[in-house]
């Protein structure tokens, strides 16, 4: 039968068994989450995390990278993360914002209400008839201690709060430090926010590439929206066949405040229509201008909300799944449904308000155009590319366990044992696409089965190639009824 692994040769009576699992296929790794962000200490290094705590201490408390923890973990708990630590550059500036205390000649007691990205401290001001300015600077400045878990340190001067971002370059700008209105400040005082240091100088990514270079991970949130061509590339060759490595990236970008645009909307659309991205591996977020998640939070609570769906079940749209932890802008500073489908429409991947949360719309690549600048959408949907990705492995266990360590024959005739053929190839790779339609995966599996074809090439008579007419299964993303009443 040429079934048993013990050799012909024995002679030795009487038992020699072995128990060995049943021919199947393996079942499917967990995909493998990576963040990628700035830290203030531990670069250089890929570290598996297990926490946020621990992103806190191996890369510093309030670093953007255990910011990014923080959103993942919260978004993916569960979920088997990585880190690559990357230092600031050389000559970078750390963004600052000034907090400006007034007071009059007397100020009743309450709360002054300050945001620092996502999150709040309430700062207590007790009633005086001779305030003091640097009283209330100071109790302002250490509401955001070194050592805490905020991506700023205060220090004060002169009834004057600053908070200065922790990391250097621009992941620090566009970051919304704001005094809440919508809780009233106390009487008599007044604080002014202003940006008085522009981050500046971003570090490169070419030695972060180098360390991922041959390892594959499903979702990379990175802290900056300037991939650039080298990373944009270096994704986009994991897909092929001699890496096999796949993987999706997540960056966040946040619109710019201008009059007459406070949103940013027409400044991000303008920008994407001037400099149309090639890469069908990439996602971008688009927040507004007033939106109070910082960018590197809502790449990295994304990229785990992605993790999370796409582990559960490959390829599910994740329209309508909340951000976990990243704060929407306020009322009246939030893209309109108009902005986001316009977004939407030239690869920016947009977030409605959830009771106060980012909700994603839905995540696209952005690819939305070919080389010659025609609108082409196969690489536009970022949950079908998932759902490739996962098909591919699955493919590729499948093959593996039923024919590694097979003889070649042609067809006719009967098939000897440990020996594969061309149409029994084929049989298994139809079978395996009506396993991917009994889940839901893929569709039409008539046309697959008259279509697939499988030849073995004259070149190489050790192998086989395959063409797999694969209709992968679309995502309900639009309902537009039409009712008809009287």
């Amino acid at each position: 039968m040429g079934l048993s692994p013990v050799p012909y040769s024995i002679r030795l009576p009487f038992f020699w068994g072995e128990a060995s699992p049943a021919a199947g296929v393996p079942a499917a790794a967990a995909q493998r989450g990576l963040l990628i962000g700035q830290c203030t200490t531990g670069d250089g290094v890929v570290r598996a995390l297990g926490s946020a705590d621990q992103a806190a201490a191996l890369f510093g408390r309030g670093s953007v990278l255990h910011r990014m923890a923080i959103r993942a973990f919260a978004a993916c708990p569960w979920g088997d993360w990585s880190a690559i630590g990357v230092a600031d550059a050389v000559a970078s500036t750390a963004a600052a914002y000034t907090l400006t205390v007034t007071v009059g000649a007397a100020v009743g007691g309450g709360t002054i209400r300050v945001w620092a990205g996502s999150d709040f401290v309430d700062v207590g001001v007790l009633a005086s008839s001779s305030p003091d300015v640097s009283v209330i600077a100071t109790a302002i400045a250490a509401a955001f201690p070194a050592g805490g878990d905020y991506p700023v340190t205060g220090t004060h001067d002169a009834g004057v709060a600053t908070l200065t971002f922790k990391c250097k370059g621009n992941c620090g700008n566009r970051f919304n430090v704001a005094i809440d209105p919508d809780v009233p400040l106390p009487t008599g005082v007044s604080v002014a926010v202003a940006q008085s240091v522009q981050g500046a100088t971003d570090p490169t990514l070419t030695a972060t590439l180098a360390l991922i270079q041959d390892k594959a991970y499903s979702k990379i949130a990175v802290w900056i929206d300037s991939l650039g061509d080298e990373q944009a590339v270096d994704l986009d060759a994991k897909w092929a066949w001699d890496k096999q490595l796949y993987g999706h990236a997540f960056t966040a970008i946040t619109g710019t405040y201008t009059q007459g645009d406070p949103t940013g909307a027409s400044a991000l659309y303008s920008a994407a229509l001037a400099a149309p991205s090639p890469y069908a591996h990439w996602s971008r977020l688009a927040l507004e201008a007033g939106c109070r998640a910082p960018a590197f939070e809502g790449a990295a609570s994304l990229c785990g909300v992605a993790l999370r769906s796409d582990d559960a079940d490959p390829g599910l749209t994740i329209h309508g799944l909340a951000l976990l932890g990243c704060k929407s802008a306020p009322a009246g500073k939030q893209f309109t449904p108009k902005q986001r489908n316009d977004l939407l429409y030239v690869g920016y991947t947009t977030c409605g308000d959830l009771a106060g949360l980012l909700a994603v719309d839905r995540c696209v690549t952005t690819r939305f155009q070919n080389a010659y600048g025609s609108r082409d959408e196969r690489l536009y949907k970022a949950p079908k590319l998932w759902l490739a990705e996962w098909a591919m492995k699955d493919l590729r266990a499948t093959m593996e366990a039923t024919y590694a360590r097979c003889r070649l024959v042609s067809d006719g005739g009967p098939v000897p044992p440990n020996c594969a053929t061309p149409s029994m190839v084929q049989g298994t790779l139809t079978s395996w696409y009506e396993k991917l339609c009994r889940l839901g995966y893929a569709q039409d599996p008539d046309t697959f089965a008259q279509n697939v074809k499988v030849v073995r090439p004259e070149q190489d008579r050790d192998r086989l190639d395959a063409l797999l007419p694969a209709s992968l299964a679309d995502n309900f993303e639009v309902f537009a009824p039409v009712l008809s009443f009287s």
